[in-house]
């Protein structure tokens, strides 16, 4: 399949880049005209092509990410891995779409800087326990290594902030050595004038905006140019034209306003936690949940990075640690008070998570799927910011705020850790008292999130039966190497005798694919399923095919989902076997032995 990929897009001569999202690789063409589309759409295993926002789309499904890795090593494409779905589509300007940019520049460097910022935390503790010696050349060692992500930050943004912009990475980062070199960081607070505009140097060592803006206008500044100049003299003129431009726009026009735009943000949060701590602390905490929900919390990591830059400290980070054992409160209250077996196992997973600093699991699996735990954990956030402002915790660097990084709280770790202790217990209390209805199916994104817990516990085996009456046959038995080959997922097949589906599993239609040929599911317990409906069958356009089933239907294992016509298959010379296989399975499959089989019988099962 990678082979016919790669010659129907033109051939790797005219592949400028190639991305992928969650179910489709993605080209950027030197010629457009070049491309197939129409032979690709035959292509087994692809399940749709289409030009959309100036790029070649090839659907393939849940295994985009395993065929894209294989198709980039074997041809040595320019690549820019993976990509949100909507990458590439215009979108308007709005508050969200520039928290949007935030986060997406923010995003890729959170390991960095998460890393150092624990790290930063572990030799203050050790330091305090006399483990470490202040000065010593152990202290000195790990304090560079920590101190890197946040004094080069700047660099680590330019290269996210360049792909989040589209334009030369190289570049964004040399324009961050313009920021970053050491006259302009020494002589912070002077200025210089060229022809007659004064340029003031600013420390931007651990700055966000500034470098965020500049390489915004690098991408415009970096397209003019090279439109401008001929081919001939662009290798040669075209950077030094960029460096000339960007060196005084970045020091004279975006470092500035961006670093004062950070300085005034650090200001306005600390004159507000100033004017009322109860107030501020309790609006943080409370709506902590609400933030993360509406995916706004990283992009407010630029207000905590621009209060450690200014002020050395920050009161949002001891908040937000707060909220995370609020969400580990609300789980344990929720394993506590609730009867199914299930949903205990997911509560008390999700509850471990969040002590450790992982609250996805909780937020989606537990406090938003059954509502009152959303609004416990609210509370006790709300209660635990306030008397964290009003106690004065503050954290020094940036660290996933848990039980386990206390320590980045330094001086204040005490005030913290009594209010961590403080919103667990109010959230455990609030949500075990008040009853809640446990019946409320997982959404997609639960399903998503409880793979993220630490610890995965797992009721009983997943059951997959029939989709269709038939003859049960073994996968190796079909007529497909690559499905034959089990590389697209073990499982079973189904020889129809009938053309009535039935969903094959308890759980969520992940996605029914345009041609209606094949469905993705996702089960109560985490696994990805797919049925694929006759082979080749990509090429009969839904022609024959009534599925009913939308995406993001729940089922149970033997609900009607739809009909197809296996005649009209085979009067297509095509075969209408129907397969249902395991992509993402956390266990060994146990398969029934091969005969007559009824829709709904269980075909094999899964752990």
């Amino acid at each position: 399949m990678i082979d016919e990929i790669i010659r129907l897009v033109g051939g790797t001569e005219n592949i400028n880049v190639a991305m992928h999202c969650s179910t489709r690789i993605r080209f950027t063409l030197k010629e457009e005209k070049k491309a197939d589309v129409e032979a690709l759409e035959k292509v087994e295993g692809i399940l749709g092509a289409q030009w959309k926002a100036g790029q070649l789309q090839i659907i393939i499904g849940q295994k985009v990410g395993r065929i894209y890795e294989m198709m980039i090593e074997q041809y040595q494409l320019t690549s820019d891995g993976e990509v949100p779905d909507d990458f590439g589509e215009k979108k308007k300007l709005s508050f969200n779409a520039i928290l949007d940019f935030l986060a997406g520049c923010l995003a890729p460097c959170l390991p960095c800087i998460l890393g150092g910022g624990l790290l930063k935390g572990f030799i203050s503790l050790f330091v305090m326990m006399g483990v470490l010696t202040s000065g010593s050349d152990a202290h000195t060692f790990f304090s560079i290594v920590s101190d890197v992500p946040f004094y080069f930050l700047p660099f680590l943004l330019a290269n996210s902030s360049a792909k989040k912009f589209n334009t030369d990475a190289f570049m964004a980062m040399a324009v961050a050595g313009m920021l970053m070199y050491p006259t302009a960081i020494d002589n912070a607070g002077t200025a210089i004038h060229l022809l007659g505009f004064p340029v003031t140097y600013a420390k931007y060592s651990g700055s966000v905006i500034p470098i965020i803006l500049s390489v915004w206008v690098l991408k415009y500044v970096y397209k003019w140019v090279n439109k401008v100049i001929p081919d001939f003299l662009r290798m040669l003129f075209a950077p030094i034209c960029v460096f000339v431009i960007m060196g005084f726009v970045a020091l004279g026009i975006t470092g500035p306003i961006g670093y004062y735009l950070s300085s005034y943000v650090a200001m306005a949060v600390n004159w507000l936690f100033d004017l009322s701590p109860v107030v501020a602390g309790f609006i943080v905490g409370f709506t902590r949940q609400f933030i993360v929900f509406t995916g706004m919390h990283l992009s407010l990591t630029a207000i905590i990075l621009s209060n450690l830059e200014v002020y050395g400290r920050d009161p949002l980070i001891a908040i937000y640690g707060i909220s995370a054992l609020s969400v580990a409160g609300a789980a344990f209250g929720a394993f506590f008070r609730m009867k199914n077996k299930n949903n205990r196992e997911i509560a008390l997973s999700a509850g471990i998570s969040a002590v450790l600093g992982i609250t996805e699991p909780g937020l989606y699996g537990v406090l938003v799927r059954f509502k009152w735990p959303f609004m416990a954990a609210s509370i006790a956030s709300g209660i635990g910011g306030a008397l964290s402002a009003i106690l004065g915790g503050y954290g020094y660097v940036v660290s996933t705020p848990s039980v386990i990084s206390l320590a980045i709280f330094g001086d204040t770790m005490p005030v913290v850790a009594l209010c961590y202790a403080v919103a667990f217990v109010i959230a455990l209390v609030l949500t075990y008292l008040r009853p809640f209805n446990e019946n409320v199916e997982k959404s997609e994104r639960a399903l998503r999130a409880e793979k993220k817990a630490v610890i995965k516990i797992k009721s009983e085996p997943t059951k997959v039966v029939a989709p269709v009456s038939g003859e049960l046959i073994p996968l190796s038995q079909v007529e497909d190497k690559a499905f034959a080959s089990g590389a697209v997922g073990e499982g079973m097949a189904v020889i129809p005798a009938d053309g009535q589906l039935k969903a094959p599993v308890n759980g969520t239609v992940a996605m029914v694919f345009p041609p209606q040929h094949a469905l993705g599911f996702t089960t109560d317990n985490g696994e990805e399923i797919l049925m694929h409906i006759g082979l080749d069958t990509v090429s009969m356009k839904g022609e024959g095919f009534a599925l009913e089933a939308k995406e993001g239907q729940q089922v149970n294992a033997g609900d009607p989902i739809g009909s197809f016509d296996p005649k009209l298959v085979k009067e297509k010379k095509l075969d209408p076997v129907v397969l249902v296989l395991a992509t993402n399975k956390e266990g060994a499959l146990t398969c029934k032995s091969a005969g007559t089989i009824a829709a709904g019988d269980q075909i094999y099962t899964i752990g």
